[in-house]
């Protein structure tokens, strides 16, 4: 299973260049991986070979990982960079210390016993 990012949630607000490289990344393998598939389908001559779907898909596996090897370090790299501007991204968000939390949930309360 490749997963993919659904390519309608950049409509929702602006979305990180990385993130849509990874999903353009993702679309490209597996139409690699679908089109690898269906040529190993077509040269399954008898109904009886479909019965071994693992040893077919494991087939598949093997020339995905062949002859895709360049898409795949471009996805790996891609998502690395991704990772690291989401964990830039929420280092930068800090919320309020506990010290600040205690005085809010202090007040919160004198207002509500009033």
């Amino acid at each position: 299973m490749i997963p993919c990012i659904d390519s309608g949630r950049d409509k929702y607000g602006k979305q990180p260049e990385a993130l849509r490289r990874v999903s353009l990344l993702c679309w490209m393998l597996v139409l690699t991986t679908g089109a690898l598939m269906m040529e190993e389908l077509e040269n399954v001559a008898e109904e009886h070979e479909l019965r071994d779907r693992e040893r077919i898909c494991r087939s598949v596996i093997a020339k995905v990982e062949k002859e895709a090897t360049t898409l795949i370090h471009a996805l790996n790299s891609v998502k690395g960079e991704l990772l690291r501007e989401w964990t830039t991204q929420n280092a930068a968000r800090t919320g309020p210390s506990a010290e600040i939390r205690s005085e809010i949930s202090t007040k919160n309360a004198k207002v509500n016993a009033i």
